[in-house]
């Protein structure tokens, strides 16, 4: 019985990890406007470069649709292989953001070890 309880406990736990983790919606502008949404991708695992691309366009704009974990950073760089400088952290969620003019938000990285998981 304490077996079964521990196993829906951490059953329960990984699944609200989960779900607390906000998708991204992606943009072929920078300003995000109406139309030009471009494809959109869900939770990634911790610590592992992202590269971002619209279905049809570089993400020029981003948005964070719902909140971020506790203790989890959401790095976006204007780069896609997370090596840039020019980066934003936890862009404010459900508004349109881009890193910097005329470069595509072009990857992501969770930063925050297993608070991200």
């Amino acid at each position: 019985m304490l077996a079964n309880t521990l196993l829906a406990t951490l059953l329960l736990a990984a699944s609200t990890a989960l779900a607390a983790r906000p998708s991204i919606q992606l943009y072929s502008t920078a300003n995000c406007g109406d139309g030009t949404e471009d494809g959109t991708f869900g939770p990634i695992p911790t610590d592992v470069c992202q590269t971002l691309t619209g279905s049809t366009s570089p993400a020029l704009g981003a948005e964070v649709l719902g909140g971020y974990p506790t203790d989890c950073t959401y790095r976006f760089y204007a780069n896609g292989d997370c090596t840039s400088t020019n980066f934003i952290d936890n862009p404010t969620p459900n508004i349109c953001f881009h890193v910097i003019d005329g470069a595509p938000v072009g990857s992501v990285k969770l930063i925050g070890g297993n608070a991200c998981v």
